[in-house]
């Protein structure tokens, strides 16, 4: 059995299977707005089970979880009906319970980021390989509309060769609104939590999914300016791919404008979009614009290729070396900002 297979028999052809059961570790505000929803329109993949040390918390989503709400992570771990846990808590836990999970024989969706650092999330690769489990991260973005019909022109050749990409996340507020105000929704301006590590994992992960090569250098620099001076609330990197493709990702969260969060450079157009839900166009040589058609939103494609996996059926959508890969990425990135240099990949 290779790594990261499950131990689970395949389905018997034309036997009713019944959906794989998601349990959650965390109940804050991004497993209401991001997991749940999705899982409940899914007939693949069904919420079983929830942790969470807040009461408010508990109750509030205990409405959304067909089975026991509670707050002890022991006993959802023992719980057989959970398949799959969602690790959904501040960043500084993640490590720890992916970990323990994984050693209960749970496979794990990580909330981003996969660890704190490029250690942590080595060591939970090698639990992961050795309890036979899976182990990734949760790449929402990479499933939104507006990425998946981006990606589809550029592998389509709507602009030729792709020369560089550049992907942006600007905003004009700290991101304590995306915590759940009942815990303690300053952690994310924490010297453990900037927005390196907080929105890099998204946007990293999508410059490397649509160079489709491994990077090759990476120059960064962040700050913290106007929401926090102990962690970064801006930060601009730049990354050269080993096929020759640049990408840049750059996040603030003071700005006042609304620039491209997508601009993509190719050999024959360009294209561009201003950002979430809004039109994307590609730009000709000869002055002529076309709109790339969007389809819809599929997030739940991570959860229902993960059931799949589990019941012997094709790969995950999002893997555990891409994880490893993007907070390779991360951490060349804040040994760039701390030195002024770029950094050549991979590290040691």
């Amino acid at each position: 059995m290779r790594a990261g297979q499950s131990r689970l028999p395949n389905k018997c052809e034309g036997a009713r299977v019944d959906p794989v059961g998601v349990g959650f570790i965390g109940l804050g505000q991004t497993v209401n707005l991001w997991h749940t929803p999705f899982i409940a329109g899914s007939s693949l993949v069904r919420a079983v089970a929830g942790v969470d040390i807040t009461p408010a918390r508990r109750d509030l989503m205990a409405p959304h979880i067909h089975g026991p709400v509670g707050a002890e992570i022991d006993s959802l771990l023992a719980n057989p009906e959970v398949e799959i846990v969602v690790v959904a808590t501040p960043h500084r836990f993640h490590k720890e319970h992916v970990i323990a999970s994984l050693e209960a024989g749970k496979h794990v969706i990580c909330e981003k980021p996969l660890g704190l650092n490029l250690a942590d999330a080595r060591e939970i690769a090698e639990v992961a390989n050795r309890c036979q489990r899976y182990a990734s991260v949760y790449q929402n973005r990479r499933f939104d509309a507006d990425s998946l019909a981006i990606k589809k022109a550029v592998d389509g050749g709507a602009i030729g060769d792709l020369i560089s990409i550049s992907r942006a996340h600007y905003r004009d507020r700290p991101h304590t609104d995306m915590a759940a105000q009942e815990y303690r929704p300053d952690w994310r301006l924490e010297s453990w939590a900037g927005h390196l590590i907080d929105w890099g994992p998204h946007l990293l992960n999508q410059l490397q999914h649509f160079a489709g090569a491994k990077p090759k250098s990476v120059y960064c620099h962040l700050r913290g300016v106007k929401w926090t001076t102990e962690s970064d609330d801006f930060f601009t990197l730049l990354v050269e791919f080993e096929n020759g493709v640049l990408g840049k990702a750059e996040v603030c969260v003071f700005a006042h404008d609304g620039q491209k969060e997508w601009h993509l450079i190719g050999s024959e157009a360009t294209l561009s979009c201003q950002g979430w839900g809004e039109p994307i166009y590609v730009y000709g040589s000869n002055g002529d614009k076309t709109e790339v058609k969007t389809g819809e939103h599929r997030w739940a494609d991570i959860y229902e290729s993960l059931a799949r996996f589990i019941r012997g059926e094709g790969e995950p959508a999002v893997s555990t070396r891409e994880a490893l890969e993007t907070m390779e990425l991360i951490e060349a990135a804040r040994i760039s900002a701390q030195t002024g240099r770029s950094v050549d990949l991979p590290l040691s």
